[in-house]
């Protein structure tokens, strides 16, 4: 007899693999379009890569101390990731593929009970991108981060681990893009 719990789990893995027959979604190509996070807004330009790949460039405000009010200045950052498509499936009036990939990323941004300051390191991104017959694709994704903070004060200066990258682990993006 299966367990509830287990019952979710199947489901998913069913939904994830259940159009990977087919595998003939097709990439949008490039595309540019904004995605919007817990912790940010930016601009995000995508192209295609060798293979079943493609490459992401994100630039952002960083903003999770503007929207708690601690600041009215947000920080930047970019990031480049290149991403894996390792399933896909057509559903007739949309395609969806799913994602995931390696990347870098580095900006002038505050941290947790920290100053601005440099951050630097590498990032992920996993997730999922409909894509329809107009020339518009959706993006729901997660990208955390593994960085180091550099901030300096008036006689010295720190190195930390960029927490917010942490947070950006389980905050979910979106974005909306025109495909060219």
């Amino acid at each position: 007899m299966m367990r509830r719990s287990c019952i979710p789990v199947l489901l998913c893995l069913l939904f994830l693999y259940a159009g990977t027959a087919g595998m003939h979604a097709q990439p949008c190509g490039r595309s540019l379009g904004a995605e919007f996070s817990f912790t940010g807004i930016g601009l995000g330009f995508q192209m295609p890569a060798r293979g079943n790949s493609f490459h992401s460039i994100s630039v952002e405000m960083d903003m999770p101390d503007v929207l708690r009010g601690e600041t009215g200045i947000p920080g930047v950052r970019a990031s480049y990731v290149t991403d894996f498509v390792f399933a896909s499936a057509d559903y007739g009036s949309f395609a969806v593929r799913w994602f995931a990939g390696p990347g870098f990323i580095a900006g002038y941004v505050r941290d947790i009970g920290s100053d601005f300051g440099f951050m630097a390191g590498i990032c992920g991104n996993a997730g999922a991108e409909f894509i329809f017959k107009v020339p518009v694709s959706l993006k729901l994704s997660v990208v955390p981060v593994i960085a180091a903070h550099a901030t300096a004060g008036d006689t010295d200066m720190s190195l930390e681990i960029y927490r917010y990258g942490l947070l950006q682990a389980v905050s979910p993006r979106l974005g909306i893009r025109y495909c060219f």
